[in-house]
């Protein structure tokens, strides 16, 4: 009965970490578009203090579409030059008051295209962190980013 569990609980286990492995393996990892893509996260308690502070290893890009839709529609941006080239720098914060204790190891940037409609845009991997609730996630990002005819300024 023993082994019979330990069978189950293998075969569910190596499921689940390949099924995650090949989930990962089908979105890129970059775009030629984004020259530098920066995230950093800090988890603060109820009281301002810091628990965490993470910077993700791992990036995703879900939809390069909606990742320049949602760059566009950002404020706070400035051309700089990198290596003789003129490039876009984009840098918005975006903050979140957890209701309940969590943990998690990926950090999703969604962007609303329409009032009902929000899709993923990047998909960030890192290691893993523990929320309670009133705890606030502050998600910096700092992205470097080809100018093109094709975005607004």
């Amino acid at each position: 009965m023993i082994k019979s569990i330990i069978i189950v609980l293998c075969i569910v286990f190596f499921s689940c970490i390949f099924t995650n492995l090949y989930a990962q393996s089908t979105l890129p990892t970059s775009d030629q578009s984004l020259h530098q893509t920066s995230l950093q996260l800090e988890l603060r308690n109820p009281a301002g203090q810091l628990i965490t502070y993470v910077e993700p290893t791992r990036m995703f890009v879900a939809d390069i579409d909606v990742t320049h839709a949602l760059l566009d529609s950002v404020t706070n941006k400035r051309i700089i030059t990198k290596g003789g080239e003129a490039l876009e720098l984009v840098e918005f914060s975006k903050s979140f008051t957890f209701s309940k204790s969590s943990q998690a190891a990926t950090y999703v940037l969604k962007h609303n295209l329409t009032k009902d409609f929000v899709k993923e845009a990047l998909i960030f991997k890192h290691e893993a962190y523990f929320s309670n609730a009133g705890d606030v996630l502050t998600a910096h990002f700092s992205i470097i980013r080809s100018i093109n005819d094709n975005q607004t300024n």
